[in-house]
């Protein structure tokens, strides 16, 4: 199983030129990726719903309270109702007994003037009677007036009420209805903004790209998102070497050392060197420090993840060169000298200086003054082989490179304005690199 998902890995990573080891990484990142993006989505929807299901029991808690608060208010009202109707009841029947007794009176003196007068008596006793029941009529009359009039009276407060509940309850649906709403804003903004703060960034990456320089000469290249060079590697005698150089570099940009030089000119720019101290790449040169120090964080940022290209890229070519044979100085006191020199960072490298005092070549730094002593041989043999590349800088201005049989690179000389002056300055390093002497 694992012998098949290394060969798979593998064959993404031919596609995509890039070693399988990087290949599988990238697919174990991207299924981190989506898995974590699944469980974002799971935990988002379950939050939702439990916010659906608290505001729907607050909803109907609101209701029944409200309902409640209803039921209770026209309990009170029926209550109320029922008491004034038995007071009503009450008052008729007082009225009803008063009545009665007036009544009986004139039936009593009917009956007392009925034996006293006997027959001529009789039509007198029939007035007061007639008098009587009409006076009962009016009254029974004015006591149907009044409770009509109390009924009336009931009906109207009854409608007042329930005009007045209505009206409540109308005023609490309208605020139930604005809450409502201002909860469901609330929560389409909470849910706008969980996707906005689960949208990741974008990053700005750059792109590796392999060029050709010379016969037999190779380089990768690192390349902002806007096409700015940040830096360039050592030479590869083949397009493969240089893109497994790729891996060499990123590794150095995580574990190794920027340093930071300025050159003759006041310009500045940087070198990449590994763990070991050994020479992995140069970055371009920059007219300020800070300009420098930016470009290194740059490749600390896009280096890792940027892709490499499959294209291969035709560069700008070495500038030729053809050594003439070396002429050693005619005088002792024209020849230069060689100086062993620690650095303020505790390395030490060996430099080349003319009879004037000039700085003619410094070596690569190493931690031994001893591996700098032995760096003046190599830097001999390949000066009188004329192992010299020439190449040109993104300011236009020209440079070389001293470096050995299998074209790694040896030393990188200072800058010049001109073709004629890059090269006088590689026949001075010859001249005066094979007879000079350590002198310190």
């Amino acid at each position: 199983m694992i012998e098949k998902l290394k060969d798979a890995f593998d064959s993404i990573g031919e596609k995509m030129g890039i070693s399988g080891t990087a290949a599988g990484v990238i697919v174990l990142i991207t299924l981190i990726v989506l898995l974590a993006i699944v469980i974002v989505a799971i935990v988002c929807g379950v939050k939702k719903s439990r916010k659906k299901s608290a505001a729907a029991s607050a909803d109907g808690n609101l209701a029944e309270k409200a309902s409640e608060a209803n039921g209770t208010s026209e309990k009170a009202e029926t209550n109320e109702t029922v008491a004034e109707n038995d007071e009503t009841a009450d008052d008729s029947e007082t009225e009803s007994v008063t009545m009665t007794e007036a009544d009986s009176v004139p039936e009593a003196e009917n009956e007392a003037e009925k034996e006293e007068t006997e027959e001529n008596e009789r039509p007198e006793s029939d007035e007061p009677t007639k008098e009587a029941t009409t006076d009962e009529a009016a009254k029974t009359a004015d006591t149907d007036e009044t409770k009509d009039e109390e009924q009336k009276t009931m009906k109207q407060k009854n409608e007042e009420k329930g005009t007045i509940s209505s009206a409540g309850n109308t005023q609490e649906k309208e605020a139930k209805t604005a809450k409502n709403a201002k909860n469901a804003n609330g929560s389409t903004k909470a849910a706008k903004g969980t996707k906005a703060a689960e949208k990741p960034a974008m990053r700005m990456l750059g792109k590796w790209r392999i060029a050709v320089k010379g016969e037999g000469a190779y380089i990768s290249v690192l390349c902002a998102s806007n096409g700015e060079v940040m830096l360039t590697s050592e030479i590869y005698s083949t397009e493969d070497g240089a893109r497994n150089g790729v891996a060499t570099i990123i590794k150095g940009v995580e574990t190794g050392n920027f340093i930071i030089y300025r050159d003759k000119g006041g310009d500045y720019y940087y070198k990449l060197k590994s763990a070991g101290n050994r020479l992995l790449c140069v970055g371009e040169i920059y007219k300020t420090k800070d300009g420098c120090e930016k470009a290194v964080e740059t490749v600390k940022r896009i280096a890792k993840d940027s892709p490499v290209s499959a294209e291969l890229y035709e560069g700008e070519r070495f500038i030729d060169y053809t050594p003439a044979p070396v002429t050693p100085p005619a005088k002792k006191a024209q020849m230069g000298k060689w100086k062993i020199e620690q650095s303020e960072n505790g390395g030490f490298s060996a430099k080349l200086y003319a009879n004037n005092g000039q700085l003619m070549l410094s070596t690569e730094e190493v931690s031994a003054r001893k591996t700098a002593e032995k760096a003046v041989e190599s830097v001999r043999k390949n000066c009188a082989d004329g192992n010299f590349f020439i190449d040109k800088d993104k300011f236009g201005r020209f440079y070389y490179k001293l470096h050995n049989a299998q074209n790694s690179v040896i030393c990188t000389g200072e800058t010049y304005d001109t073709i004629d002056g890059v090269v006088s300055a590689i026949e001075s390093v010859r001249r005066f690199a094979s007879n000079a002497e350590i002198v310190g």
